[in-house]
């Protein structure tokens, strides 16, 4: 698996595990890298497989996720964008105070679903895999 920070995209087609993988990444294999997971998927409410996540991030990461929203069943730009800024403005407040470094961690699941995220794709894709600078 790569090491963190990284960033990735899992493509493939439907049934082919996309899901699970990204529930495992959360479960597993970067099980206590990160201090919160934010997931959007427009089945994060149906979907079995993402019980397991919540109750993680529940139970194990002590997020009480009716106050602090970390699952998402409808894009919103606008909400991404606030989470990745609030992320920026935590992580400088944090170094400049010779802290540890607050790690966040964002899956996008079933994008094709999710018609704003090919509308931005390209900015999405620069902001993501680039970076902007603030």
């Amino acid at each position: 698996m790569p090491q963190l920070p990284m960033r990735a995209i899992v493509y493939g087609p439907s049934g082919t595990g996309k899901t699970i993988l990204l529930s495992n990444f959360v479960l597993d294999i970067y099980k206590s890298c990160f201090s919160r997971w934010f997931v959007w998927s427009p089945s994060c409410h149906l979907d079995h497989t993402w019980i397991a996540v919540k109750n993680y991030v529940r139970n194990e990461m002590g997020v009480d996720i009716e106050k602090e929203k970390c699952f998402f069943d409808e894009y919103d730009p606008v909400v991404l964008e606030q989470i990745i800024t609030q992320q920026f403005k935590l992580a400088d407040a944090m170094k400049k105070n010779g802290k540890f470094v607050y790690q966040i961690g964002i899956i996008v699941d079933d994008s094709r679903t999710i018609r704003a995220l090919h509308e931005i794709a390209n900015y999405y894709i620069n902001f993501i895999f680039v970076g902007v600078t603030r």
